[in-house]
């Protein structure tokens, strides 16, 4: 993952994933993060409009997939 640049007038800008880039990071299906989305998952990254693509801030998608995986994590007994 890139660090955020600097944008407009100094302020940092992160580049934005696309849905099929945040699939295949989560390693989904693409329908699936669709679904994950419309079900209103509490914690799944909200996505910004750019246009009429859905862009999604990849140190939010990171976070989510770190929550999902401690929380397995947690769940699995050896």
């Amino acid at each position: 993952m890139s660090a955020p640049t600097m944008g407009y007038a100094g302020t940092p800008y992160e580049p934005t994933w696309t849905t099929k880039q945040v699939a295949e990071f989560l390693g989904l299906a693409v329908q699936t993060v669709y679904n994950l989305r419309s079900a209103g998952e509490p914690d799944f990254p909200r996505p910004r409009k750019q246009g009429r693509l859905n862009a999604f801030i990849p140190s939010e998608v990171a976070a989510y997939r770190a929550k999902v995986l401690n929380i397995q994590d947690e769940g699995v007994t050896r």
